[in-house]
């Protein structure tokens, strides 16, 4: 999916911790070509199962699909076992929609990032702040993905 429906004007804002807290940041304009491309699989795979949110787990087929599965990413993935299949059988299992708080908006078709998908990648942001990258890549999203308390 090239032109997922991300948000109103295309929009993935997270809470800066780099810039002071009030600093808002599009992910968009801080990620490389190929971290985009796993966000855009990710609400791809959203799409796919009919949620109202991305979260992690879709992150993770992204992660997975990363060059057609032939991606440094997706082959240590697969080398531990884990595919696409397996996680979109578990993602189906828990078949999750994420209830927002009043005043967000819903907008049908849009599909928002939950609660913990922002996390990971405000940790993501920071992880690439850290290593003093200027963007942020595929494996900062699979090293904030994996220092979830529920990965």
């Amino acid at each position: 999916m090239d032109n997922p429906k991300l948000f109103p004007g295309n929009r993935f804002v997270i809470d800066g911790k780099i810039g002071g807290p009030d600093k808002k940041h599009d992910i968009l304009l801080l990620c490389n070509k190929r971290s985009r491309h796993i966000i855009f699989k990710s609400y791809g795979e959203s799409e796919f199962h009919k949620e109202n949110h991305v979260g992690p787990e879709h992150f993770l087929v992204g992660l997975l699909s990363e060059d057609e599965g032939k991606g440094l990413i997706a082959q240590f993935l697969t080398d531990r076992g884990l595919t696409i299949d397996k996680v979109r059988r578990y993602t189906k299992v828990m078949g999750r929609q994420v209830v927002y708080p009043v005043g967000i908006p819903h907008l049908p078709g849009f599909r928002y990032p939950s609660p913990d998908t922002k996390e990971m990648m405000e940790s993501a942001m920071a992880i690439s702040a850290e290593l003093k990258h200027d963007k942020i890549t595929p494996e900062h999203i699979l090293l904030a993905m994996a220092q979830q308390d529920d990965s």
